[in-house]
């Protein structure tokens, strides 16, 4: 919306100044990067999941339009690895496209370490988004909208960080309803909080593999994660939730799943999802056994499970995770898996 205005400004001559013109051509650049392989906006904050390839609009940079026109113009992009260090934002996609018809081929993982302002901010330090073998897996719960009344300033809820009413709008917002840790049942801090701006730690990309990592303080317990990616094979999240206060705490790792992909426990800590299109299987295995949270979906008392595709949407999804409760420190390490049968220990990946 915003890079809209600004071409037209440029366009027509409103904006000379070089320096702003560099940096719109920079966010051409990375918009296309904001594209999921099936042409929506990905979700983070209050992103509304547009469809851009649906709308084709034009981008004066050549990597973006490929993406936006699902390779009908402009070129492919060589880079399978973009990093904000100073906004927060680590993107995959891999392998880019080259074509018309192999868009939906691409693993795509966006990680969100960014914390700039509390406007249109969630309760999501660390989360991230996964879509690979042409589907989504691990999903945001999106925006729902703002379309009940504001909460007054003394309100219990706005003192939380919530700013309107309307119990939908404020479970998008919770820390469960994102791909992250939380601590004591309670969501990330944002009312009253001062922003850390990025919390990235580092981002590489070696031998077809790739690594995020990311650490942020809570206060009472400090969040390192460490995300490493085989695209189209596998996952391993290793989260490190410690105590910072002395004191032992109930720790979650939540993990969020679209409508299709419905989580059976096979009754050894391990969850098999399937398709029902399919006969491909995932495997999720917290691999230093911890307990799993039983997955819901739909659930009202309390709210679980649940996504916003738009304005005033509100149907089911996947909820589950793992737990160590009474701990001063827990080391979660999360296996996502493509294949017929399970794993009991991780793959090896280049990074040590």
């Amino acid at each position: 919306m915003v890079l809209t205005s600004f071409r037209a400004a440029i366009a027509t001559g409103l904006i000379t100044d070089p320096e702003v013109k560099r940096r719109v051509a920079r966010a051409e650049d990375v918009l296309g990067w904001m594209v999921q392989p099936n042409g929506e906006i990905v979700s983070v904050g209050d992103s509304s999941p547009l469809n851009l390839r649906s709308l084709e609009p034009d981008s004066p940079s050549a990597t973006t339009q490929f993406i936006l026109t699902g390779g009908k113009r402009g070129t492919p992009n060589p880079a399978e690895l973009m990093v904000l260090p100073q906004t927060g934002y680590a993107v995959v996609r891999s392998p880019q496209p080259v074509s018309t018809d192999d868009h939906t081929r691409s693993s795509y993982l966006f990680v969100q370490a960014g914390y700039h302002s509390t406007a249109h901010k969630h309760a999501d330090d660390l989360s991230f988004t996964w879509f690979d073998r042409g589907r989504e897996i691990l999903i945001d719960a999106g925006k729902f909208g703002y379309l009940h009344r504001q909460l007054p300033a003394g309100d219990p809820m706005r003192r939380k960080g919530f700013m309107y009413s309307a119990p939908q709008r404020q479970y998008i917002e919770t820390t469960q309803a994102h791909n992250t840790v939380a601590a004591d049942g309670l969501d990330h801090g944002r009312y009253g909080r001062t922003p850390f701006g990025s919390a990235l730690a580092g981002a590489q990309q070696r031998n077809g593999h790739f690594r995020i990592q990311a650490i942020v303080n809570h206060g009472h317990w400090r969040h390192r994660r460490e995300i490493i990616l085989r695209p189209g094979q596998w996952l391993l999240v290793t989260d490190t939730a410690e105590s910072r206060d002395g004191r032992p705490h109930d720790f979650r790792v939540w993990w969020n799943l679209p409508e299709g992909l419905r989580p059976v426990a096979d009754g050894t800590g391990r969850l098999r999802l399937g398709w029902p299109d399919s006969g491909d299987f995932l495997w999720i295995t917290e691999l230093n056994r911890s307990a799993t949270v039983t997955p819901l979906s739909g659930h009202r008392k309390p709210l679980r499970g649940w996504r916003s595709r738009g304005d005033r949407q509100f149907t089911p999804s996947w909820s589950t995770g793992f737990q160590a409760l009474n701990r001063k420190k827990h080391v979660f390490r999360t296996l996502f898996h493509f294949g017929a049968e399970p794993r009991t220990t991780p793959f090896q990946h280049p990074f040590g």
